[in-house]
């Protein structure tokens, strides 16, 4: 049985915990910090989801490592350690499962049904039926598995893209251009500022065999990219952002769907995007989110 040993601090005194651990014989230490998350969120390159409950959380910091065996020598290190950076604290030791956890977590991932494709984990021996469209995945760092509400909605929405360009903005994962070129799109131009989001998308398309386009840059930096179906699955407020120019990207008669919205700024998002001309053709909701689908008149 794995023992994990957790100290609760606060952010000035985190290093300092974690640099006792290390001198008492840790491996490794693991912080919990609610503000590396806030300074995510006040970043440049924030395109991510986070729930309200987090931001609202405490102060405190958690220090944490997991031991094998008795705990009762790391121990009497780790207090030393901490005498001889004149900090005291109270330690909580639990027992956790012994278990693999470098392949634990991909119990948790199972094939995700979808109006469009089936999003199935690559590692799962899957039996598809007559004419349904697999879409493989391997779950990592960027953002998109089909198991999220609003990917879920983006491809519920996708409709029929067959021969259609295609722009995924924020891409992620690269999920719904891959899915829009395995459902027959002409092409798939699939962008984001995050380079571990390009370098996801690019080996998905490879996994499934599929030509896109990747490219780690901002849309609006590119006024020639243009899309007969174009997703946004993003954030509110990077979507009211996105408003100021996202129609240079849509040809006549196309459609744009957005999605990522908490339901609290449903009308906050709708009003903007109605407010540009757009067409509101259809409206999902799944639990708290929202996406909805426009065409350009």
């Amino acid at each position: 049985m794995k023992k994990e040993i957790s100290i609760k601090t606060n952010h000035d005194n985190f290093e300092l915990i974690s640099s006792a651990m290390f001198m008492a014989g840790a491996d490794g230490v693991e912080v919990v910090d609610k503000q590396d998350v806030v300074d995510v969120l006040s970043s440049s390159k924030n395109w991510d989801y986070v729930d309200d409950e987090v931001i609202n959380a405490g102060d405190d910091v958690f220090v944490k490592t997991v031991l094998e065996g008795d705990e009762s020598e790391f121990l009497k290190r780790l207090d030393t350690a901490l005498k001889s950076l004149n900090l005291s604290a109270d330690i909580e030791v639990k027992e956790i499962d012994d278990v693999d956890w470098t392949t634990e977590w991909k119990k948790y991932f199972k094939p995700v049904h979808t109006k469009s494709v089936t999003v199935v984990p690559s590692w799962i021996e899957y039996a598809k039926a007559e004419g349904e469209r697999i879409l493989l995945i391997e779950p990592g760092h960027a953002f998109g598995t089909g198991e999220h509400e609003t990917t879920k909605m983006c491809l519920d929405m996708m409709g029929d893209v067959g021969g259609k360009a295609v722009v995924d903005v924020g891409c992620g994962s690269g999920i719904l251009g891959i899915a829009a070129k395995i459902c027959g799109a002409k092409s798939a131009y699939l962008c984001d500022i995050d380079p571990m989001c390009v370098e996801s998308s690019a080996r998905h398309a490879k996994l499934n065999g599929v030509d896109v386009t990747v490219e780690e840059r901002d849309l609006l930096s590119d006024k020639q990219v243009i899309g007969d179906v174009v997703f946004a699955n993003l954030t509110a407020d990077i979507l009211s952002k996105l408003s100021d120019g996202i129609c240079d990207h849509i040809s006549d008669g196309g459609y744009l769907i957005v999605s990522g919205i908490i339901d609290s700024r449903e009308d906050e998002v709708l009003t903007r995007y109605l407010g540009l001309g757009l067409k509101l053709v259809d409206k999902m909701s799944l639990k708290d989110w929202r996406a909805f689908k426009f065409q350009k008149i």
